[in-house]
């Protein structure tokens, strides 16, 4: 809450946040810092974050079947966090949101550090790199939990985000990466791929790596380079950013047709009703209408010779509903005649 408040202070907007507190000295950093990842989000755009109670420092959140496609069982809710490879490490935080109607999944991380790997450029090489077992086995548990959302629906929005401590060309990114997730700093040249500078080796170790449906939705991803470069710096490490534009599907109203109907006029100075069934092609969800309207054939609808009665209006679908009539009033005479015919358009 104090860095929702200096946000506004500093003429910021309103976000709200959500994390989930660790268990007292178990997710690893300084001893009763009690380090964490978190979310901050805007709700005055569009924006809507999935509330579902229930997820803790232990309990593990759960891919599940819902009514319209995955959900979290817990929202915000922890990934795998029994499992050993997260021991003395920031355990991952999933969380749902929707915009525009699209769900959206962002998997938030804080891999195991680079703390204890041999430098880059130091007296052994190649450089042994302990920490990176740990991390692979981190990459591992993100990978499969992604691949869970894509089997129930293979264009989800996913976002697999934060510091994964390593470089957008190592076996962790890669192995987090898989067959299904861009990796968002891939998108830029070489030269601009780094967000941490150390011992003079600029690098890239946060990430944004997106789903295929997410990437088509990309307008912009890019390094906001205003740490590493700098002596004074707010961070030691520069946040990626990336802009969306994730559009509604258009909602493709169910086609609507109209029957055939015939019927005798009857004698002079009486009326027969004609009813038209209008069937829709299938149901829908919301309210449907139809415009109608009648049109002379040979039987016209004016002068002192009418064969009927034009009409036109709206017919309206209730949710669920698939049929209505449209009721033509005809007029008799005592004129012998051919068949004749009007129509009825939709």
């Amino acid at each position: 809450q104090a860095l929702v408040d200096a946000i506004v202070a500093a003429g910021g907007p309103v976000y709200s946040f959500t994390d989930i507190a660790p268990a007292d000295d178990q997710d690893g950093g300084q001893p009763g810092g009690n380090i964490r990842v978190g979310y901050l989000y805007r709700e005055d755009r569009g924006l809507e974050f999935v509330s579902r109670p229930g997820g803790d420092a232990t309990t593990a959140t759960e891919i599940v079947a819902g009514p319209d496609g995955p959900e979290l069982s817990f929202s915000p809710g922890r990934v795998e966090p029994a499992d050993p490879a997260w021991a003395s490490s920031r355990k991952p935080l999933a969380a749902e949101f929707t915009y525009g109607g699209e769900p959206l999944f962002v998997i938030n991380n804080h891999f195991n550090s680079k703390g204890g790997d041999q430098p880059l450029f130091g007296r052994f090489q190649p450089p042994e790199r302990s920490s990176e077992v740990q991390r692979m086995q981190q990459a591992a548990i993100i990978n499969g939990f992604v691949d869970e959302i894509l089997a129930q629906d293979a264009a989800a929005n996913i976002a697999v985000v934060g510091d994964l401590n390593d470089f957008w060309f190592s076996d962790v990114v890669e192995t987090v990466e898989g067959d299904d997730l861009i990796n968002l700093a891939e998108t830029l040249p070489e030269g601009e791929r780094y967000s941490y500078n150390f011992e003079g080796n600029a690098q890239t170790l946060d990430h944004m790596l997106v789903s295929p449906a997410l990437s088509e939705e990309l307008d912009v991803f890019e390094y906001l380079q205003i740490n590493s470069e700098f002596a004074e710096q707010v961070s030691d490490h520069d946040p990626p950013a990336a802009l969306f534009s994730i559009e509604d599907e258009p909602v493709v109203p169910p086609e609507a047709s109209i029957g055939h109907s015939s019927t005798l006029e009857g004698r002079k100075h009486r009326t027969t009703e004609m009813r038209f069934k209008v069937t829709l092609s299938e149901e829908s969800e919301e309210t449907v209408t139809v415009d109608f309207s009648t049109h002379d054939g040979t039987a016209i609808s004016h002068g002192k010779r009418a064969d009927f009665e034009a009409a036109s209006g709206i017919i309206t679908f209730a949710p669920g509903e698939t049929e209505r009539f449209i009721t033509i009033v005809v007029i008799g005479d005592n004129k012998m005649e051919h068949h004749e015919f009007f129509t009825v358009e939709l």
